[in-house]
């Protein structure tokens, strides 16, 4: 069987590919996970508030929503700030490379392109999972506040 020279580029813009799906898939992920938490904070602030004279019930929802709020919002931003990479010799990139006039892109140079995008995908989906918890326990506050709201008052 016969190597073509090709191979190695086709299957390595494959890789590319296959990545720059992931990328979108966690950037989509992300964009649902904005709209619950606004969501979810705009469920707190339209609901009913517990019933009480007392500040602590009264408050306590409040105090844990706005910290989850925050929480899951510094994982959102994390997932779409941009990435900085660095080259082995330390200089500073910004993108990826791009194929000089006479010289296309090789595919060592297409292969770390594929790298650079699996590490964009795995910090993304890192900090979606590490929002998702701190989403649930907005949730979780805000319908145990409502349902506390129907029965004491």
């Amino acid at each position: 069987m016969e190597s073509h020279k090709g191979d190695g580029i086709d299957s390595a813009l494959s890789v590319v590919a296959f990545f720059q799906n992931n990328v979108a898939q966690a950037d989509t992920k992300i964009g649902f996970l904005c709209v619950a938490q606004v969501g979810f904070a705009m469920a707190l602030v339209n609901g009913n508030g517990t019933v009480g004279a007392e500040p602590v019930p009264t408050n306590l929802p409040l105090l844990v929503c706005a910290f989850a709020f925050f929480a899951a919002g510094y994982h959102l931003v994390q997932a779409l700030r941009p990435r900085m990479r660095f080259h082995s010799e330390g200089r500073r990139v910004t993108g990826f490379p791009r194929p000089r006039p006479q010289q296309p892109l090789t595919p060592d140079e297409v292969w770390r392109m594929a790298e650079i995008l699996s590490e964009i995908v795995r910090d993304k989906n890192r900090h979606v999972r590490r929002c998702i918890p701190w989403l649930a326990l907005m949730l979780i506050v805000i319908v145990a506040n409502e349902m506390a709201t129907e029965v004491l008052g």
